[in-house]
């Protein structure tokens, strides 16, 4: 009788020791899931597509999280992209102070001290933009400043192409030279 008793105490000390166990699994892959963010510094990341360099993307640190099955990255110490055509002429460049890429979204946003220069030596400041990359278009209704070889440009929202080859102010402040 003992030593069935013996017995069953030992499984269950066994079996008890074992839940123990899988229970701190649990805990550490329920961890993961609720949204530590994997992290990286001083990273330079390259988009290509067929061997060819469509961007490349600098920044001091990066962080990579899912919380709620919507994954994000995040530079909350700033990026600089640079954007290259097929053409393989001068990059069009964006900067910033903070960016949140959300995955699912395909969409970007740009925050604090937002600039992006393009070939045509056209520079935009802003403070906030959007960079959608399903329609490739950026967009902001922030006040925005543009700065051409010729003029400076004043306004409030803006939508253009990814490139910042073409754009459209919304509500445009100042003066503009105007080709007739």
């Amino acid at each position: 009788m003992y030593r069935k008793l013996y017995v069953a105490c030992m499984i269950s000390f066994f079996a008890f020791t074992s839940c123990e166990n899988d229970l701190k699994d649990v805990k550490t892959i329920s961890n993961i899931e609720k949204g530590n963010p994997e992290i990286a510094y001083n990273i330079t990341l390259i988009y290509s597509d067929s061997g060819i360099i469509k961007a490349k993307l600098t920044a001091p640190k990066m962080k990579r999280q899912e919380l709620n099955e919507q994954a994000f990255t995040e530079f909350p110490d700033g990026l600089q992209i640079e954007f290259y055509d097929d053409s393989k002429s001068t990059p069009t460049i964006p900067t910033a102070n903070y960016d949140i890429n959300f995955e699912k979204k395909q969409l970007t946003e740009l925050k604090q001290n937002v600039v992006i220069t393009s070939p045509k030596e056209e520079i935009l400041n802003t403070e906030q933009l959007y960079w959608d990359q399903r329609t490739k278009k950026i967009y902001t209704d922030e006040n925005i400043k543009i700065t051409t070889p010729q003029e400076i440009i004043y306004g409030t929202g803006m939508e253009a192409n990814q490139d910042f080859s073409k754009y459209t102010i919304k509500k445009l402040n100042g003066i503009v030279r105007v080709n007739q």
